[in-house]
């Protein structure tokens, strides 16, 4: 028997997208990799700034299409590369938030292969790794989902005696949480946390607004 679990997110690249067209004026530097050296200079926690990422409601963890998403603590020192990389850090709060649920019932995970489109930005990669408090491996695999899919059909189908008798992937990097990165995180974290419990009946009002509109 082999057990799968997981959560999706909504926005995820979807928010970066929209955050480049409204704080990059110039349209030929909307792409990810001069955003993200943008943000790399911008100190971890985004001075006290958080985005909640629901643009399109959410799926996991917290199920509601009528969530809507939310800059909390502007003050008149966040540029526009404080808000890019807020919402950068918006999303990987919202990756933890299901991992934290997917370890409820005492599964812990030390380390993570990671794969898909956004391990070609090492910034974001690096962001989750300090916000988790997790290793993050990258592996050669271009697309480990289809192959992952492949393996356990295998595995159910018997054509392999277990996923361990499997050869060890290659390993492309690690990437390894800053401690002193993860504390300030950690306290970011836990006042993301608190704001769509309290907020979740106002923004549903104003989603029901604007569906009238």
């Amino acid at each position: 028997m082999v057990d799968v679990s997981g959560g999706a997110i909504n926005n995820g690249g979807l928010a970066i997208d929209w955050a480049l067209k409204q704080f990059i004026q110039d349209p030929n530097q909307r792409n990810y990799e001069q955003a993200f050296q943008k943000i790399e200079n911008i100190e971890a926690g985004s001075k006290g700034l958080l985005f909640l990422p629901y643009l399109t409601g959410e799926r996991a963890p917290i199920w509601d299409e009528k969530a809507t998403a939310l800059f909390m603590g502007i003050r008149l020192i966040h540029t526009p590369d404080h808000f890019l990389r807020a919402v950068l850090e918006g999303i990987c709060y919202s990756i933890y938030q299901v991992l934290l649920v997917l370890e409820k019932d005492g599964n812990e995970m030390n380390q993570i292969h990671i794969s898909g489109g956004f391990t070609d930005s090492p910034v974001w990669v690096q962001i989750l790794s300090d916000i988790s408090g997790k290793t993050l491996i990258l592996l050669q695999e271009n697309d480990a989902s289809t192959l992952g899919a492949a393996i356990l059909s295998m595995k159910a189908m018997k054509s392999i005696p277990s996923l361990e008798s499997l050869p060890e992937p290659n390993i492309l990097r690690k990437f390894i949480p800053d401690p002193e990165k993860n504390k300030v995180y950690k306290k970011g974290f836990n006042q993301y946390k608190t704001l769509f419990p309290i907020l979740k009946n106002t923004m549903e009002a104003l989603s029901e607004d604007q569906d009238k509109s």
